[in-house]
């Protein structure tokens, strides 16, 4: 199977490490943040870097192109994305190229919710599976 995983922080790359067993197992296909513990951590798996968590009209347009390329270029089976910024156009474009795509949530204790289910609900008719309803935003 095709799986692109896709975050953008330290802590999120660590939570789709605890996965490894499983997505050593896939064809897959990171897009991550260049820092120094990607660089090292994702040493011989195929990585697309991104520019900056997107914020502002600039680098949305920048991630929406990457979105796209990488996208395109992998025709995944399924997109993995554990936040918002760089994340988010990977779950908006993945529909189009007919790719199931996984949220998860990264519980960290520190913080309340994530802004995931109100910047995918609007454009992929998910709801929110605690509830299963739609999240209001």
């Amino acid at each position: 199977m095709k799986v692109i995983l896709v975050c953008s922080s330290p802590l999120h790359l660590s939570q789709l490490m605890c996965l490894r067993p499983w997505w050593e197992q896939q064809e897959t296909t990171w897009v991550t943040l260049r820092t120094d513990d990607a660089v090292a951590r994702l040493d011989g798996e195929r990585v697309v870097w991104a520019a900056r968590p997107s914020s502002g009209l600039p680098l949305l347009a920048h991630d929406l192109r990457l979105a796209w390329r990488v996208l395109y270029d992998v025709r995944p089976d399924v997109v993995i994305r554990t936040e918002d910024g760089t994340t988010s156009p990977f779950s908006w474009i993945s529909r189009l190229f007919g790719a199931r795509y996984v949220e998860l949530e990264v519980f960290d204790p520190t913080r309340q919710s994530t802004r995931i289910p109100c910047t995918t609900t609007r454009f992929t008719n998910l709801g929110d599976a605690r509830a299963g309803q739609p999240t209001p935003c």
